[in-house]
């Protein structure tokens, strides 16, 4: 992924971001994302809308966002538990 170049945000910090999502996403089922993009979908269409580029690129960030939470969540809960381990790794 390229980003755009924008000088605030550091190239070390992006690729632990998208390690941490990685790591923390991997294996799931993406439900929550999902849901938001084909809601999204779903409205263009009773609005007899086609998607846009742009449409496309906010819903994907919002459901990267959501899933980004959701394994926050779940973090919190392990750590909260004790539990060594995230489904086993």
């Amino acid at each position: 992924y390229q980003h755009s170049g924008n000088s605030i945000i550091s190239n070390d910090f992006i690729k632990r971001t998208q390690y941490m999502l990685i790591k923390t996403n991997m294996g799931g089922k993406n439900n929550r994302g999902l849901l938001h993009c084909i809601s999204l979908m779903l409205l263009r269409k009773q609005q007899s809308k086609s998607l846009t580029p742009t449409d496309v690129h906010n819903a994907l960030t919002i459901a990267l966002c959501i899933e980004a939470l959701q394994s926050f969540f779940l973090v919190m809960d392990d750590v909260v538990d004790q539990s060594p381990t995230r489904r086993g790794q």
